[in-house]
């Protein structure tokens, strides 16, 4: 996991469900320790953490404590649901859209099947499509994991038939079911499915059974396994920093680094404002991005186009900037015709910056009237 694109991919965002693998392994620890309040209690923390673990809120059912210890910590989260049970579930609503809710029986019946496969051959052939999560359309895995995947997951279920072991089906099948349930259930955008965060959850069960064939050559074949290890390293490794971003937005120009770098550079005593947002291919950059990157914490000024601009933009300029002094920063491409005739400010000096053959922000510097 350590190396596995999949799993960079989903931590370097900061995004919640980066948590449901660590509740995931959490609640099947103290599973199988038989501390099942405690399993409980992390299925209903889990719950709170992103999607892609609720599927795994199935397996309270399989004992009366651990279900007891779940629903005391889920509460609020259940009581939240079923109070807006309409607002959550009706045909216009995030989850409701999502789940077809206007669409025939016998059509979503053939829809969770078709993305129930995809699913199952996202890990070898082709995965998500988007650029966020995932070279767009490359399988999830890389081909020596994907490989060992199939081995491993179908080892597995052959001793769960032969030997009739119950704990693997309870510990280790049913749950690799439960938690896909949130991806499968998408049944109204088949182009969302696959989805590497939706299915974050399935993440320990896949390389545990990497992992299970892995074992297998530690006894006979250590420096064949040493191979394999050193070969997902440099898959994943050249995926991740040299293919992936090239089909990113903008060739990964780093706008909200840029704009911050340049934010740094004047001293406190200059309001800093930005204009707008999200004017690059894909909406970047955010302005919570630009904040963050700052090396030195400053207030931001945020001013928004339709409410902001003009011809009210002199007003809410005056009402926001604290300093006479102040820098805008906005969308390199907007028309600045309105600005230079505002009265409200003086001596405007104007720069655009710009990474390669990208226009990154333009900064209008000037002092208040």
């Amino acid at each position: 996991m350590a190396v596995s694109f999949w799993n960079i991919s989903l931590s370097r965002q900061g995004k919640p469900y980066i948590l449901a693998p660590l509740f995931v392994m959490l609640v099947i620890l103290f599973l199988l320790k038989r501390k099942n309040i405690l399993a409980g209690f992390f299925i209903g923390l889990g719950m709170y953490s992103q999607a892609s673990f609720w599927g795994m809120f199935a397996l309270s059912f399989l004992n009366p404590l651990v279900f007891l210890g779940s629903l005391i910590t889920s509460a609020p989260f259940f009581i939240d649901l079923f109070s807006n049970f309409n607002s959550y579930f009706n045909k216009d609503s995030y989850m409701g859209e999502k789940m077809g809710i206007s669409l025939a029986l016998g059509e979503k019946l053939i829809r969770l099947g078709d993305n129930a496969l995809k699913n199952m051959m996202s890990f070898n052939f082709k995965g998500d499509t988007g650029f966020r999560h995932n070279i767009s359309g490359n399988p999830h895995l890389d081909i020596v994991s994907g490989v060992f995947f199939v081995i491993g997951f179908l080892m597995i279920i052959f001793k769960t038939v032969k030997e009739k072991d119950h704990s693997l089906l309870k510990y280790f099948i049913l749950p690799f079911t439960f938690v896909q349930l949130p991806s499968i259930l998408d049944i109204n955008n088949p182009s969302n499915v696959p989805n590497l965060g939706r299915m974050a959850g399935i993440t320990p069960f896949v390389y545990m059974s990497i992992a299970f064939v892995m074992n297998k050559f530690i006894k006979k074949w250590k420096y064949i396994l040493a191979v394999f290890l050193i070969a997902i390293f440099y898959l994943n490794f050249r995926n991740y920093f040299y293919i992936y971003p090239r089909g990113l937005p903008n060739n990964n120009t780093p706008f909200a680094r840029i704009i911050a770098s340049t934010m740094d550079k004047y001293p406190n005593n200059v309001t800093v404002g930005l204009v707008g947002c999200c004017w690059g291919e894909w909406g970047q950059p955010e302005p919570k991005s630009i904040a963050h990157s700052l090396k030195t914490k400053r207030e931001i000024k945020y001013f928004y186009l339709g409410t902001d601009y003009p011809p009210l933009f002199c007003n809410t300029l005056l009402e926001k900037i604290t300093n006479r002094k102040f820098v805008l920063f906005m969308n390199p491409n907007e028309p600045l015709i309105e600005i230079k005739r505002m009265a409200c400010f003086k001596n405007r000096n104007l720069k655009i910056i710009k990474n390669g053959q990208w226009k990154v922000v333009k900064v209008v510097e000037g002092e208040l009237e």
